[in-house]
């Protein structure tokens, strides 16, 4: 495990201020290949997907409650891009 830690920065403010976010995260299976973030009506969700072709779904509340959804096993190539829509 290299770095499973989670650092949100506010660029919107003039200041930056990092938050650190202190939850529990499954990893993916290999070298991140994308992120993606959008934000919900009750926190934040990022997906990753990685060379294996496992995408991970997390959503993290404002209570910092997390909950994850494993995409995986649908295919054996490489997963480069994960993506939002709506």
């Amino acid at each position: 495990m290299v770095n499973s830690s989670v650092h949100l920065f506010d660029v919107r403010k003039p200041s930056l201020i990092l938050k650190d976010i202190p939850v529990t995260m499954e990893q993916n299976a290999d070298e991140i290949n994308d992120i993606d973030m959008i934000e919900s009506s009750d926190g934040l969700r990022i997906a990753t997907c990685d060379d294996s072709g496992l995408t991970l779904i997390t959503e993290i509340k404002a209570d910092l409650s997390t909950s994850q959804l494993k995409l995986e096993n649908k295919h054996t190539q490489s997963c480069y891009r994960c993506k939002f829509v709506g």
